[in-house]
This record gives structure tokens, C-alpha cells and sequence, in this order.
């Protein structure tokens, strides 16, 4: 990093007014002694979210320790939790060079701290002397900080110093922010009696809130109250009435520090800082207005935001150009375009992770925010130097920072360290420089927020572009034979007119368009199978006579091809060539004969649309032709189809139409889920189906017969509705593009039962988005469920899937035909299943004839089952399926739950299971069975740090225990990592190093779990909903018992946690070990439960509670009651929180604990809490004997032991107790002293420094 020396400084928000100064006091001071320095700092001390937390912080983690000659550490403004703490920690552990703090004083490093004393006096002297007020009210900050005591004090003496009684209520307390002014603002005016003359404020926002609510209740500012305040900022200066104040030595102490520090580091005595005390006389007090002058608001320059395009410009349009990036490069150009914006620098870097584009915030998680490798993104130099670059391919080692450091320069500079960062991901850090004492300005910050943004919208465009190729990539091709489908047609349009017009601008292309006729006779006759086969033998036609980018599938046997019309190929040429090997295959196939329609269209398109309308124009020309082949030459019907035709034209006048039911099952127990209502004609000889609406729609009436097959299913069930199976439902069959008008669905409405009709979409043909959407939005109204049938054929794909998005999803028939020989079909089924359960929709396996399929279809996980080895269609309504098919199918279930499915190991046929094995045959899932097995104890091995997506489930009833050896397994995204059933018995012991990630252990109400063994447990949780071992928040858990002699580590980050436990709470029995239990989120438990009772049984063991939940308890309840038995315990709990208790219970109507023997340690910084006791219950009794017992604590409104409710009962008896704590209340044991007992014990008990001892020898 050079020759030059270093210092670091660490801040929260170098742009603000009082560290901006103090940092260029600091800057002049060491660049005048040759110093570079470093200053790493957040955008803003204090995060609303704990996401912006890990952001904001994540730059501390940037400084390299050993790098520099000394710090200087501004940690009063290091407002994060537990940031301070953190950053304390890493100082302590590598630097050995001088380390001084400010504004907050740490043991072993001296401290400068400003003194408030005078400035608070001349302030207050100035009401009394220059104005003559007598009554004054005065509020200082919170009662436990420094600031706030030392401001107090000087306002007390300075009102003694003048002979000056304070009346009663006229000291306040707040936090040094607007709102404690304007709480007082109200108080004032809601107050009974005279209203104080003035009022002095500890800082300027307070008092600027104070004014705010006293105005607004109709007092003027200062002819009613006068206003003083104190730190003198802008937002006090320009106030309607500047706030008169003093102003804060913030540069001269910067000045002061950077010589204290050279002092050290050159072994001299450190100077002495002396403050003068600026007053900046207002207009809140009285005075006119006098420094005004002073602090003029005129521009440095002649340029206006406006003219020179800054960031705050209404014509600033830097987000906008950056969001319309599509490359990274791009991006990196805009950004550069607009450093203009911030161009006082003399240099700036953007240096980014080199896995930014792939980081997400689950990622985020446990990870240095930093990679070791850096990309210098972007580098300026100054301005017009020629150095500027971007560089998107150049890395640096990210212990160098930024590689200018290591260059040799003549002057000294700063550099500021600032995270940039999206929520907790943090994608790199900025760096700009200055070789004049400057600090960075708030117009730095608003554009590293744009280029925030700008990054994180390339990230998200990015991955939703590859999601978004991938999908269209299977959107775009018929399954069948692999051509692309119309989608694909559209999206190559315009290079197909390129290609095929690459001879002549004004060649002629020829669509052809060609269906099978006999289609659906083949399928009905001979099964889809030879369906499918007739398509592939007319695309392989097509394919011997053309190019396959020309050719596109429609789906159903339905093909369309390109060609340019020449010498050697014509649309003629084609037809006659395909007709040929139609008339060859027909000559030697023993089953069926192929037929065609066929349909052409020439033209020379030259736009998109010209080449759909092309197209358009063929398949109606194939239609037509199509509906003319029944005709013989004179156009009329031949004699069987004439018939044919009138049978169904008397079929849909008279609605001659029945229907058959076909049961649908519940796969895994045969009860019958469901029927499909399927159309039958009231006609002799039988007409199939597909015959009635071919015709139909030769006659354009298939609108009829969708209206007739609701109007009549619906009058079956209403009629006959107690024949159906109880609860079940019924599929209709609808074909989308003959949808019901509003007044016939209308006519339906009242006979429709909500809860039993499932609308089933039978049409093998595309419709469009927006009919689709009123056809959703109808059902979605109306409340009825909607199935897709066929799913895997024709128009049956994942684009309609999605369009639809229905309850369930019928796999088709053609899929399932020998399922079970076909790994291929296997595969899709597969994924055509996990799709559908991953978007909430049922699979429904159709046409299932075997009881061969029917076992592999439930292996693979599909919901219901239809086909005839379950039922075939009847007119009489049965309720149950035959008897023996339901036991060939529980049997089957028994078969495949004893196997396992084909992502489940069904434990027990050997007694070591090894992940890697199971990871490496695909399994996700281990089921330990209750169930007769050749091994009932079973060990489940790995290896250190192989972490898989493997989770265990226990099954109900299971006696016996489960040996973990290095394993890693992880929960599903709603459930556990390993999941005990209900009446179980099992022991758990756990050797080596195993981690359970994004699930814990479920032990339910009716279980039991022993713990043992001598390694390490870690379980990492992060759900809304969370707990490490026990049950969930509204659950029991069963009786946990812990005797290992091992570590168990437990992180839960959640909105609802517990460590060990249960929301309903349960038997916890932990005899011994070590446990490591680290808490965050809004509410938190570390052992035992959160809304009802709990009971814990803790000792002979070592137990660290780490609890950042906003309502947090280390051991016992949040809102339930608690019998805490600790015996033998080492406990060190640390709570940082809004509300806590950190052994007992906050809200429940009983909290009893007794600690016996032990070494109890607890550190907390909670606004309302009780370190041992209840914050509200009725009945508390504590009894503390042979304990050392040791306390630090601060909050408003926090406490030692006991309950800030009456009636507590404290038994303190052969113990070491010593407390320290800040609180608005200063009692030591929060119980009335008749119910206090205290023997040979020493209790010491500091509260705001004031020492309470109760000895009893």
C-alpha cells in the first residue's frame, strides 16, 4: 500500500454535518504530517430493517487490521446492533498499533470525548441573563447516557449558579430525536398549570420537534415559549425561527485527534483539547436573528442544480438510462457517463464481488461480503488526466483495497470505503479520493444509491433473461416430433423470409398445410401409441422432403411446411411426393391406412404479418378442402355420411345425449376422488364420441353441445346427487373456444355446487390470451376448480399450462401406455408432476389400463388416477370401485411405501445408509418405516462438510435409534430436516460434525427423543415460522431429552422462533452437554416455548444464548407460564431486543424459577426487560442458591430481578450476585421487601451508578 503511513477511521455516516466536520479537521491535521487515510463508513447509523443491517455494516468487514499505523474510531456513531461489539472484537484480536475512540469511552483505549458542560451553561445563562426568564424546563436525552447526564448536570448548576429553583416537571428525557420534542410538545400543552417560559433542548432536533408540536397547537415561537437547543445544525439554522444553540467543536476535534494519534504512534505525551464555546444566536429565543449572516446559504459556485445536470437536477435521468442496460459493459459506460455528477475527486473506483451477478440473499447468509477477487469495474482518475477505464475483465486482490494505494503519489490523500450493497447482498464497495481534506457529500451518496439500483435491476433482468431462454426454449417446439411449433414459427419469421428469399428479393414462397384425417379414428381404434405413430410417420414424410427448420407442428397431427417455389420444388411437387409414401406405407401397414387434407397457399411475403396472413390463408384453404373431402363431386355427402351427419344433427336438436361416469381415485388409498362426466349419444347403432363432434362441428354447432353437457351433468348430480361417493367431485368436459355466453351460464349459475364440479378443458387447439383470461376469470368467479386435459399432447403444454393454471392437471394417456418399460416417459411424467405440486395443482394420471403403470405412476408421485384397472365409465353411479381392485391397490401403496418412491431410500435392508450413495442414485427423501425390517437402528453417514438436499422422516409408532456421522441434510421449504411422527421412541446420537440447514428436528406431542453422543450437532433455520428441535408455534412439542456429552449448535433467524421447544411448549429435560443457541428475528425463544406454558429441566451443562428477536427470552416464555428448574449450570446469555426476560416469562400468569449451583452470566441491552423474573405476571417466585450470579443491563425501562408487577417473591441464599445496569427505574430488586430474603449471600447492585449493596453474613 506504499511507503506513505496510514490511518484508518471508522464512522457511521460521513456525509453528516458533525462528522463531515470532525473528518476535516481530522483530514488537514494528517495530511499536513503526510498521512494517507482511509475512512470505511456506512451511508446511514441507523437501518430500519436487519436486511439493511448486513448491508450497510458489511464494509467494516473490508478493513484490513494489519494494515494500517493507527485507528480512530467514531463509535458513537456506529448505531447498529451489536456492530460496536464486533468491530471491538477484531481490533482487540490484530491490531497492536494505537487505537483511540470517540465519544464513547472503552476500557484499554483512551477516548475523546467533547465536553457539553460549558456550551449547555452558556446557553442557559443566556435565557437568565440576556432574556430574564426564571422558568425553565429542560430535556436532555436518555437517562443512562453520558451526554444526557452531563447536559442535565450543567442545566442544574447553571440554574443553582443563578439562584434559580427548577419547578416541579421541568426536566425531561428523551432520545435525542424529533419525536422525544414533539411528545413534549403535547405533554406541555396537555399539562395542568403555567407552562414554562423556555425551554432548552439537548440537541437541535428535539428542539426543532418541540417547536413543530407547539405550533401546531396554536403557541407562538418565542413569544409564548421560548426554544433553545444545543449541537447548532442546518435543519435548526433555517428553521421558520432559527433555533438558537450552540454550535458543536466538531472540526477542532477531528484537528485534535489526528494529533492525539500521531502523538501516540511517535511516543509522545498526547495534547490537550481544549473547546470554545460558538454561540449561533436565532430567533427561537428572543434575539433577532443575529448569526443569520453567518451561515448564509449562498451557493460556492455559479452553477445551479439545474444547469450543471447534478443529481438532485429534475432532469437527472441516470436511473432510467441505467435500468435500460441489456449488457454489463453498457452498464458500466452509463455509469461512467455519469460521474461527471460527483467529479471533484481525484480518483473513484466501482469494484465489484466477481460473483455479484450470481449472488442471492440466501447466499448472503454466513459469507464474507467481500470474495477474494475484485473486478475494477470502473476507475476515473482526475479530471481530463486521460486515466479513466473500465475494466470488466480487470481483478485485484481485495486485501489491497484498491490498487492506486500501491502507487507512489505526491501528495497525501483520503479514501472513502462506502458498501455497495442491495438489501443483505452485498455486491462490492466504492472508493473515491480526495487530496484535499474533504469529506464526501450526501449527493455522493443519492448516486451510489442509482448505481445500487442500476445493478440490481441488471442482476434481476439477467437471470430472468436465462430463466425466460430456457422456458421459451421448450415453448417454442412440438414434444412429439421435435419441430418447432407456431411460437417458433413467429419467432423466426424474419430470418425464414431471409432464407428463403435468398435467391430473389421476389421469389415466391408456398405454405403447405397438412393434417391427418383419420386421426382420431386411429387413436380410439388402436390407442394413442399408434396415434403418436402416425404423426411421427407423416413427420418423417415431411422431413424426407424438406429441411426441418420448415417444417412446424401445430400439435394433433396437424403440420404446416415452407418451401420456395422453383424449378426443382413446388407446393404440387410435395403433396404428390408425401402421397406417394402414404400410398406405399398404406400398401404394407396391416392395421390402419393414413389420409391427409392438405391446403397450400403462394405468395411473397415481406413482413411478419404478410407471413402469417400466408399461413392463415393455407390452413383455411386446408380446411375447407378438408370438409369437402366427405363430399363426392356433386358436393354432396355420400350416402353413410349423409346418415352420419343426420343421426347427429337429431342427436344435438333433441339433446339425445347421455353420460357414463368414470370414477377418479385417490391414488394412495383407491377411495373415489372424482368422476369424468363422458358424453355418450342416446343412439343405436353406438357413435363414439369424436364422431358427434366432428359433425358438430361440420355444423358449427359445437357451442350446442357444450351447453348441453353442462345443462345435463348438472341435472344428473342435482337429481341423482346421493349416488355419488360422499364428498366427491365431478369433471365436465368444456372445450375453451366454445365457452357458454354470459346469459346461458347465467341460466346454469344456481345449479351449480361450487364444491363438487371441476371444469375440464378438452380443446386441442390454441385460443387466445384474452379469451383465456375471461374464460379464468368466469370460473375464478363463479368459485369452480378447473382441470387441463391430455397434458402432454398437442396444444396440452407448459405455455397453456401456465396460461390456464388450473387445479389439476390430467397427464395424458399417450404418456402412460407402458409407463413402466419407458425411462423416458418416466422422466417427463416426473417433471410434468413436480411442476404441477411446486404450483399448487393436482397430477391426475388418465387412461391408467395396468396395474404395472398404475405402480409406477404412484411411484412418481401423481395424486389421482383414472383409466380403466380402476373403473370403467358406467351409467349407474358407483360409490366405491370393486373390492378387489382396492386391495390390489392398497397393495400396490404397500409395495411402493416398503421400495420407497423413486426419490425416496425406505431405510431398514441394511443398517448404514451413506448420503453419498444416495446422493449420487438421486434420492432426496430417507423413510424410516414402523414396519417389520431387517434393521430397525439405523446409522446415516457422510462426510465432514457434505452438505446434501436430503431430508428423513420418522413414521408414526417407530421405536428405535438413529446414528448421525458426519451427515449433512437439509429441510424442505415448509419442512424439517429430519421429521419424527407421532407415538414415537427413538434416540438420536450424533458423532463427527453434522449440520442440518433450512429445517430442524419435529418432535411431535405424542413423541420421544433422547439425545447422545460426543460430536457436534449445528442446526440452521431460516423460515418465517422456525424452531431448531421440538414442534411448531401452534403445536406441543414431546419430551426432549438431552444426554449427550457432545455440542449442539442451533441458529434461528425467523419472525417466530425457538431454539429448543415449541410455540404450546412441552417436557425439556437437558442433563448435560454444551449448547451454542443463536436467536434473531421479531420474537424469540432460546429454550422452552412462546405462547403457552413450559417447564425446562436444565443442568450440568454449558449453555450460550445469543437473542436478537425484538421480544426475546433466553430460557423460559414469552407469552405463557414457566416452572424454570436450573441445577448445575454455566449460563452466558446475551439479549439485544425491544422487550425481554432473560430466564423467566414476559406475559404468562406464573413464573417460577429456581437456580441451584451454578455460574450465571447476562448481558443486555433491552428497552423493557427483567434479567431474572416476569415483565407483567401475577404470581413470580424466584429462588436463586449457591449461584454466582453476574448482571450488565440497560433499557428505559429495564431490571435486575423479580417482576414490575406486585406480589413477586425473591429467595437469593449462599450466593455471589453482582449487577450493573442504566434504567429509568432505579430499584435493585423489583418485589416489596417483606417478600424479599436474602442469607449469607453478597448482592451488589448498581443501578446509574449509584451502588445498592444487601449483605448478610
Amino acid at each position: 500500500m506504499g511507503k506513505r503511513r496510514k490511518i484508518a477511521l471508522l464512522v457511521g455516516q460521513a456525509y453528516e454535518y458533525y462528522q463531515a466536520s470532525f473528518i476535516e479537521g481530522c483530514l488537514g491535521e494528517l495530511f499536513a504530517s503526510d498521512y494517507d487515510v482511509c475512512v470505511f463508513a456506512m451511508y446511514e447509523k441507523y437501518q430500519n430493517t436487519a436486511a439493511r443491517e448486513v448491508g450497510e455494516t458489511s464494509i467494516f468487514k473490508l478493513v484490513p487490521f494489519d494494515q494500517f499505523d493507527a485507528f480512530i474510531l467514531m463509535l458513537d456513531t456506529l448505531q447498529t446492533p451489536g456492530l460496536c461489539d464486533s468491530i471491538m472484537a477484531e481490533i482487540r484480536e490484530k491490531v497492536t498499533v494505537p487505537v483511540i475512540t470517540v465519544d464513547k469511552q472503552l476500557e484499554d483505549y483512551p477516548c475523546i470525548m467533547p465536553r457539553h458542560y460549558d456550551g449547555i451553561k452558556t446557553i442557559v445563562s443566556h435565557l437568565i441573563e440576556d432574556h430574564g426568564y426564571t422558568d425553565i424546563a429542560f430535556l436532555t436525552g436518555k437517562s443512562w447516557h453520558p451526554y444526557s447526564k452531563e447536559r442535565l448536570k450543567a442545566f442544574q448548576d447553571c440554574m443553582a449558579d443563578h439562584d434559580l429553583e427548577i419547578r416541579e416537571n421541568r426536566i425531561f428525557f428523551g432520545d435525542f430525536w424529533y419525536t422525544s420534542g414533539e411528545n413534549l410538545g403535547d405533554k406541555l400543552v396537555k399539562m395542568r398549570g403555567v407552562l414554562p417560559q423556555a425551554v432548552a433542548c439537548a440537541n437541535d432536533q428535539m428542539a426543532v420537534g418541540l417547536a413543530k408540536s407547539l405550533t401546531e397547537h396554536g403557541l407562538r415561537i418565542p413569544e409564548d415559549i421560548a426554544v433553545v437547543g444545543y449541537d447548532s445544525n442546518d435543519e435548526g439554522r433555517f428553521s421558520p425561527k432559527p433555533i438558537t444553540s450552540v454550535t458543536l467543536p466538531a472540526k477542532s476535534l477531528g484537528t485534535h485527534a489526528a494529533a492525539y494519534v500521531m502523538a501516540l504512534i511517535d511516543g509522545q505525551e498526547p495534547p490537550q483539547f481544549t473547546e470554545p464555546v460558538d454561540m449561533y444566536y436565532g430567533a427561537s429565543c428572543g434575539c433577532c436573528n443575529e448569526s443569520a449572516g453567518t451561515y448564509s446559504r449562498l451557493r460556492s459556485t455559479w452553477s445551479t442544480n439545474l444547469s450543471s445536470g447534478s443529481v438532485f437536477s429534475p432532469y437527472n435521468h441516470m436511473d432510467e438510462d441505467l435500468l435500460s442496460q441489456s449488457t454489463f459493459y453498457g452498464l458500466m459506460n452509463t455509469i461512467f457517463s455519469y460521474t461527471y455528477q460527483i467529479r471533484e475527486f481525484t480518483s473513484f473506483s466501482l469494484c465489484l464481488n466477481d460473483d455479484w451477478q450470481h449472488y442471492n440473499s440466501e447466499e448472503s447468509m454466513g459469507r464474507t461480503p467481500f470474495t477474494d477477487k475484485m473486478i475494477h469495474a470502473l476507475y476515473c482518475g482526475p479530471e481530463n488526466s486521460g486515466q479513466d477505464k473500465i475494466g470488466v475483465d480487470d481483478y485485484f486482490d481485495r486485501e489491497i483495497l484498491v490498487p492506486e494505494l500501491l502507487e507512489e503519489r505526491d501528495k497525501p490523500s483520503v479514501y472513502y470505503f462506502t458498501p455497495i450493497y442491495f438489501e443483505n447482498m452485498a455486491y462490492g464497495y466504492a472508493a473515491i479520493s480526495f487530496e484535499e481534506p474533504v469529506a464526501h457529500t450526501e449527493s455522493y451518496r443519492l448516486w451510489l444509491r442509482c448505481v445500487t439500483r442500476g445493478l440490481e435491476y441488471f442482476k434481476r433482468q439477467e437471470q430472468l433473461r436465462i430463466t425466460n431462454s430456457m422456458l421459451e426454449a421448450n415453448l417454442i417446439r412440438e414434444p412429439l416430433t421435435g419441430f418447432f411449433n407456431y411460437k417458433g414459427f413467429q419467432r423466426n419469421t424474419y430470418s425464414l423470409i431471409r432464407e428463403l428469399k435468398r435467391d430473389s428479393d421476389d421469389a415466391n414462397i408456398s405454405v403447405i398445410t397438412i393434417d391427418i384425417r383419420n386421426l382420431s379414428g386411429i387413436n380410439n381404434e388402436y390407442g394413442r401409441n399408434e396415434g403418436d405413430s402416425a404423426i411421427l410417420k407423416i413427420a418423417d414424410f415431411l422431413r424426407q422432403n424438406t429441411e426441418q427448420s420448415h417444417i412446424f407442428a401445430l400439435g394433433n397431427g396437424e403440420f404446416f411446411v415452407l418451401i420456395q417455389e422453383d424449378e426443382d420444388m413446388s407446393a404440387d411437387k410435395m403433396i404428390r411426393s408425401i402421397n406417394d409414401m402414404i400410398l406405399e406405407f398404406n400398401g404394407t401397414s396391416d392395421k390402419y391406412k393414413l389420409q391427409i387434407s392438405y391446403g397450400t397457399a403462394t405468395g411473397s411475403p415481406e413482413t411478419k404479418n404478410d407471413f402469417e396472413r400466408l399461413v392463415g390463408a393455407a390452413i383455411n384453404n386446408k380446411n375447407i378442402r378438408k370438409h369437402s373431402i366427405a363430399k363426392i363431386d356433386s358436393g354432396t355427402l355420400s350416402e353413410e355420411e349423409q346418415e352420419e351427419a343426420k343421426v347427429v344433427h337429431d342427436i344435438i336438436e333433441h339433446n339425445r345425449i347421455n353420460y357414463h361416469f368414470q370414477p377418479i381415485v385417490i391414488a394412495s388409498t383407491g377411495e373415489i376422488f372424482a368422476y369424468e362426466a363422458l358424453m355418450r349419444a342416446d343412439v343405436t347403432p353406438y357413435m363414439p364420441p369424436p364422431v358427434v363432434l366432428r359433425y358438430a362441428e361440420f355444423f358449427n354447432r359445437l357451442y350446442d353441445i357444450e351447453k348441453a353437457t353442462f345443462t345435463n351433468v348438472l341435472n344428473i348430480i342435482d337429481s341423482k346427487g346421493d349416488d355419488f361417493a360422499a364428498g366427491s367431485k365431478v369433471f365436465i368436459n368444456s372445450i375453451p373456444g366454445h365457452v357458454l355466453k354470459d346469459d346461458d351460464f347465467a341460466e346454469i349459475t344456481d345449479k351449480i355446487q361450487t364444491d363438487r364440479i371441476v371444469v375440464e378443458f378438452t380443446e386441442q387447439s390454441e385460443i387466445r390470451e384474452s379469451d383465456m383470461a375471461k374464460i379464468k376469470k368466469r370460473y375464478e368467479d363463479a368459485g369452480l376448480q378447473t382441470a387441463v386435459d391430455d397434458y402432454g399432447t398437442g396444444y396440452s403444454n407448459v405455455s397453456n399450462l401456465l396460461a390456464y393454471m388450473p387445479n389439476y392437471v390430467k397427464i395424458d394417456r399417450m404418456l402412460l401406455t407402458c409407463i413402466q418399460d419407458s425411462p423416458q416417459k418416466q422422466h417427463f411424467v416426473k417433471d410434468i408432476i413436480t411442476f404441477s405440486h411446486e404450483n399448487g395443482i393436482m397430477a391426475l394420471a388418465e387412461g391408467v389400463e395396468t396395474a404395472e403403470e398404475y405402480k409406477t405412476v404412484l411411484e412418481l408421485g401423481v395424486d389421482l388416477v383414472q383409466g380403466y384397472f380402476v373403473a370403467r365409465p358406467s351409467a349407474t353411479i358407483v360409490k366405491e370401485i370393486d373390492e378387489e381392485v382396492r386391495e390390489q391397490i392398497l397393495e400396490i401403496n404397500r409395495i411402493v411405501k416398503a421400495e420407497g418412491r423413486k426419490d425416496t431410500y425406505v431405510a431398514g435392508r441394511e443398517a448404514r445408509i451413506s448420503l453419498p450413495v444416495l446422493v449420487e442414485e438421486g434420492y432426496s427423501k430417507i423413510v424410516i418405516p414402523n414396519a417389520e425390517v431387517t434393521y430397525r437402528d439405523i446409522t446415516i453417514s457422510g462426510a465432514p462438510g457434505f452438505d446434501t438436499q436430503i431430508y428423513v422422516i420418522i413414521e408414526d409408532g417407530y421405536q428405535g435409534s438413529l446414528v448421525l456421522e458426519n451427515i449433512g441434510l437439509s429441510g424442505t421449504k415448509l419442512g424439517n430436516a429430519i421429521c419424527i411422527g407421532e407415538g414415537c421412541d427413538v434416540s438420536i446420537h450424533f458423532s463427527g460434525e453434522n449440520q442440518l440447514n433450512n429445517g430442524g428436528i419435529r418432535v411431535p406431542d405424542t413423541s420421544r427423543v433422547v439425545f447422545s453422543g460426543d460430536g457436534i450437532l449445528r442446526i440452521n433455520v431460516h423460515k418465517l415460522e422456525a424452531y431448531g428441535i421440538g414442534n411448531a408455534l401452534m403445536a406441543r412439542h414431546g419430551e426432549l431429552v438431552f444426554d449427550q456429552d457432545g455440542t449442539i449448535e442451533i441458529k434461528v433467524d425467523s419472525a417466530q422462533g425457538i431454539g429448543i421447544g415449541s410455540g404450546q411448549g412441552g417436557v425439556i429435560k437437558i442433563n448435560r452437554g454444551r449448547y451454542l443457541i443463536n436467536m434473531s428475528g421479531q420474537s424469540g425463544v432460546g429454550i422452552g416455548s412462546i405462547l403457552k406454558g413450559t417447564q425446562p429441566i436444565v443442568s450440568n451443562c454449558d449453555v450460550d444464548i445469543s437473542n436478537r428477536a425484538g421480544r426475546c427470552v433466553g430460557i423460559g416464555s414469552i407469552d405463557g407460564d414457566c416452572d424454570i428448574l436450573i441445577d448445575k449450570l454455566s449460563l452466558n446469555c446475551t439479549m439485544h431486543g425491544h422487550e425481554g426476560v432473560a430466564i423467566g416469562s414476559m406475559h404468562g400468569n406464573t413464573c417460577i424459577v429456581s437456580m441451584n449451583s451454578g455460574y450465571i452470566t447476562i448481558t443486555a441491552n433491552v428497552n423493557d426487560m427483567i434479567c431474572v423474573g416476569s415483565l407483567a405476571s401475577s404470581d413470580v417466585r424466584v429462588k436463586l442458591t449457591l449461584l454466582s450470579l453476574n448482571c450488565e443491563f440497560s433499557g428505559d425501562n429495564s431490571g435486575f430481578i423479580g417482576c414490575f408487577e406486585p406480589g413477586a417473591k425473591v429467595s437469593i441464599a449462599r450466593c455471589s450476585v453482582s449487577a450493573n445496569g442504566r434504567s429509568a427505574n432505579l430499584r435493585d430488586i423489583y418485589a416489596e421487601e417483606e417478600n424479599i430474603n436474602i442469607s449469607h449471600t453478597k448482592c451488589e447492585i448498581t443501578i446509574n451508578d449509584r451502588l445498592k449493596s444487601r449483605i448478610d453474613n
